[in-house]
């Protein structure tokens, strides 16, 4: 019983150090992220991104959205809004947890 609860313990220990997938997308990439920067800036600073709207349009997307790597805060998003190629809104949505939302 006891190896039992120790492999429980060390799986769900595993979770919780998921690594980023884009590794691009760091607290300080993104804090180096300005209203007024080019698409092309952007995604050479945090690599593609995790969604965007309209669906599949990477290129000419109005809202871009990174996940937030897990070794920065946990979960949440970041979100760049684009008016042609340019950003005109940086923002953060962290996720809320049961102890209230983290953020940046």
């Amino acid at each position: 019983m006891k190896y039992i609860l120790f492999a429980v313990l060390g799986v769900s220990l595993l979770g919780c150090s998921t690594p980023n997938s884009n590794p691009k997308a760091t607290a300080a990439a993104y804090d180096q992220l300005k209203v007024g920067m080019t698409r092309e800036q952007v995604y050479a600073l945090l690599g593609p991104p995790k969604s965007v709207q309209p669906m599949g349009d990477v290129e000419h997307c109005q809202i871009a959205k990174w996940g937030i790597p897990h070794d920065v805060h946990g979960w949440g998003s970041w979100k760049v809004t684009f008016s042609g190629d340019t950003v005109t809104d940086v923002s953060e949505r962290p996720i809320a947890t049961a102890w209230g939302s983290y953020s940046h």
